[in-house]
C-alpha cells in the first residue's frame, strides 16, 4: 500500500520576507497554492516589503538595487507565523486522496467502534427511556392537552410508527454517547436538537425524516389559479419514510449526515455516527486550541505594541523636559549677563534653596 504523509510548511515574517526577495512573486506563490496577488496582499497585511514592478528585469540586467529592510517591533514579532500550508508527499501518486492522521487515542476509539462488542443495539420497545426523551414526551402531551383538543374532549395523543422508531433509536444513541463519556441534553437554542458535549467541545444533532424535492410542470388548471401566468414549474417536498441523523457544529450549520437506504437502515449505522462525533469533537478541540494559541500570540503582540508605545511616550516627555531645561539654562545665562535690579533679584530667587514664586517687576520696582 502506498504511504502518503502530511507535513505542515510554515513561514514566519522573516522567512516570507527572504522568500519574496529571492524569487519572483509568481514562483513563490505556487509553493503555497496562492496567486501572486494573494501572496502580495498577505505581505501587505503583515508590513513585509516586496520587490517593486520591474525589479527582476533590472536584476537580470545587472543592476544593483538596495533591498528595503524588514521592520518589526522586537525580535518576537519577527518570528510570528504568517503563512501555514499542508503539504502532501508521496513516492508514487501525489493525486491520491490524503487520509487524515489522528492522535493515538482517537485512532483507538475509532477502532473500538468497529468491534462487535461495542455495537449499539436498538431495542424493539422503548423501556426506561433516557431523560431527554421522557421530557420531550411530557412536553408533547402537555401541548396536546392545551392546543390539540380546542375545547372539546381530550383524546389520546396518537404517535406515528416512524416517531416511535425515532424515539427508540434516539434512546439507544443517547445512552451509547453517555457510556463513551459524552454529556447529552436538550439544546436550549432549538428544542429539536440534542447537544453533545465533551470538555470544551459541543456538537448538535437530531434524527429527522428525509424528504425529497420533486419538480414538475404546472397543469393548465393550476396555471389559471396562480397570480403569475409565467410560472411553468412547481417544486415541493415529499416525505420518504426514511430517517437521517444530522450532525452540526452549530445549529443550522450542517456538517455531516447519516442517511439510511434500502440496504442499510439507520439502526445499523449508529456506530458510524459515533465515529463522526469522535472525529468532529477532536477537530473542534484542535480548533479551540489553535484559536487560543492565536489569541495568546495576538495578546503578546498587542502587549509588545503597548510597551513600545509607552516607551515612545516616555521618550517624548524626556525630550520635552530636555528642551525646557535648555530654554531655562539659556534664560539664566542671559539674565546672568545683566546687572539691573530685576535680574539680580531673579537670579537670587533661582539660586535660593527655598523657592516660593519668582519675584515680579512690580515688587522689585
Amino acid at each position: 500500500m502506498e504511504k502518503i504523509q502530511m507535513s505542515i510548511k510554515e513561514l514566519n515574517k522573516k522567512q516570507l520576507y527572504n522568500l519574496v526577495w529571492k524569487k519572483p512573486m509568481v514562483e513563490a506563490s505556487k509553493e503555497f497554492g496562492l496567486s501572486d496577488r494573494g501572496l502580495a496582499k498577505l505581505c501587505e497585511r503583515n508590513s513585509i516589503p516586496v520587490p517593486p514592478r520591474g525589479y527582476w528585469a533590472k536584476i537580470k540586467a545587472g543592476a544593483k538595487i538596495i533591498k528595503p529592510p524588514l521592520i518589526t517591533l522586537g525580535e518576537f514579532n519577527k518570528y510570528e507565523i504568517v503563512l501555514r500550508k499542508r503539504i502532501e508527499s508521496s513516492s508514487h501518486n501525489k493525486n491520491k486522496p490524503i487520509e487524515e492522521q489522528y492522535p493515538l487515542e482517537i485512532s483507538e476509539a475509532l477502532v473500538m467502534e468497529s468491534l462487535p462488542s461495542y455495537q449499539i443495539r436498538v431495542s424493539k420497545t422503548l423501556r426506561s427511556p433516557h431523560k431527554v426523551i421522557t421530557d420531550k414526551i411530557k412536553e408533547e402531551e402537555l401541548a396536546h392537552i392545551r392546543y390539540g383538543s380546542y375545547g372539546s374532549k381530550v383524546t389520546a395523543l396518537k404517535i406515528e410508527p416512524l416517531e416511535k422508531r425515532c424515539r427508540r433509536i434516539l434512546d439507544a444513541l443517547l445512552k451509547g454517547l453517555e457510556v463513551r463519556g459524552f454529556s447529552v441534553s436538550q439544546a436550549y437554542q432549538n428544542e429539536s436538537f440534542i447537544s453533545i458535549s465533551h470538555e470544551t467541545s459541543t456538537l448538535y444533532f437530531k434524527i429527522e425524516e428525509k424528504f425529497k424535492h420533486i419538480r414538475r410542470k404546472l397543469t393548465d388548471e393550476e396555471k389559471e389559479n396562480r397570480w403569475s401566468s409565467d410560472q411553468i414549474w412547481i417544486q415541493y417536498k415529499e416525505a420518504t419514510g426514511d430517517l437521517r441523523i444530522r450532525l452540526d457544529t452549530y445549529i443550522g450549520v450542517s456538517m455531516t449526515n447519516i442517511i439510511e437506504d434500502n440496504k442499510t437502515p439507520i439502526e445499523e449505522q449508529l456506530n458510524e455516527f459515533i465515529k463522526k462525533v469522535i472525529v468532529m469533537t477532536w477537530r473542534s478541540k484542535e480548533k479551540h486550541q489553535k484559536e487560543h494559541q492565536e489569541y495568546k500570540l495576538r495578546y503578546q503582540k498587542e502587549e509588545l505594541l503597548r510597551i513600545e508605545s509607552n516607551k515612545r511616550d516616555l521618550l517624548d516627555k524626556e525630550i520635552s523636559s530636555w528642551k525646557k531645561a535648555q530654554e531655562i539654562r539659556g534664560y539664566i545665562k542671559l539674565m546672568s549677563g545683566k546687572s539691573d535690579k530685576y535680574s539680580t533679584e531673579w537670579l537670587s530667587w533661582v539660586n535660593s534653596p527655598k523657592k516660593s514664586r519668582p519675584p515680579s517687576i512690580e515688587e522689585i520696582c
